[in-house]
């Protein structure tokens, strides 16, 4: 399955007009919905490190959003037309998480 977790609409029809298809679009990840990710699996966003490492737990993949942005654009509204202008892409990420006693 194909999961997309974004609140910006923008990101949405940007993907789709790539021609992705979503069997999930949520707003957010839900600690529920890892009851139904599992193995191959791709998630779609931008997501905190600890929930990318929850979604390869799982046996999924992640996909961030790659973007570039100035201090003035964090927390605005991605539209499709600011995302073409931006030259936005999907990069996957593999996150391993260790604890700060462990070594590194």
């Amino acid at each position: 399955m194909n999961w997309l977790i974004t609140r910006h609409q923008g990101l949405i029809d940007w993907a789709q007009q790539k021609g992705q298809e979503f069997d999930v679009v949520r707003d957010h990840l839900d600690p529920a919905d890892f009851l139904y990710l599992g193995e191959g699996d791709r998630v779609y966003g931008i997501l905190p490190l600890y929930l990318i490492n929850e979604v390869g737990q799982h046996g999924a993949v992640y996909w961030h959003l790659e973007i570039k942005l100035t201090l003035g654009q964090r927390g605005t509204e991605f539209t499709e037309q600011f995302l073409h202008q931006q030259a936005a892409r999907w990069v996957c990420y593999d996150v391993w998480r260790r604890l700060a006693d462990q070594n590194v």
